[in-house]
């Protein structure tokens, strides 16, 4: 249920889009677009399907789920951090597009198929409480990362998430 929290963070992009918008200019040097940014989110969810597919394969190859599930932590949190120091568009659709979402989605992936086998008897109970644990990082988050960017901006906002994240699915 942490790591669902953590990771459904993921889908509070555009409070990230916002503070990326407002600060373009001084962070990549010229004045971006809200189209060029919702790219960076679109790429996040295009590659989902992929990682949930190689998810079961990696288990098996990494052996279990606490590798897969560290992998995927240290992907999104890193993800994360690589967003915050990067200085071009580019940079953000390869760390936050590619990185972050290939962490969230093989993370979530594991997750779930996971708990669910620690209780056959309540199979879509436990999805169901795991699946809601992801909706809620994206509930909770927001306003922790709203204090952080109008105190610290964006880019900090990123890496000091990235490095909460990483620490707590790792770990």
């Amino acid at each position: 249920i942490i790591v669902n929290i953590c990771i459904g963070t993921g889908y509070a992009w555009s409070v990230y889009q916002v503070g990326l918008f407002n600060e373009s200019v001084w962070i990549f040097g010229h004045q971006l677009t809200e189209a060029q940014l919702a790219l960076t989110f679109t790429i996040c969810s295009a590659i989902a399907p992929i990682c949930m597919i190689v998810g079961e394969p990696l288990q098996k190859l990494l052996g279990g789920p606490r590798a897969v599930v560290w992998l995927g932590g240290a992907c999104f949190g890193g993800g994360l951090i690589l967003s915050g120091v990067s200085k071009s568009i580019f940079g953000l659709y390869i760390s936050y597009g590619l990185v972050t979402g290939f962490g969230l989605s093989l993370t979530y992936g594991i997750i779930i198929d996971n708990a669910v086998k620690f209780f056959p008897d309540k199979r879509g109970f436990v999805a169901g409480v795991t699946t809601a644990a992801f909706g809620v990082g994206s509930i909770i988050f927001p306003p922790i990362i709203e204090r952080i960017m109008s105190r610290l901006g964006v880019q900090s906002a990123f890496v000091i998430l990235g490095v909460i994240f990483a620490v707590l699915i790792i770990g």
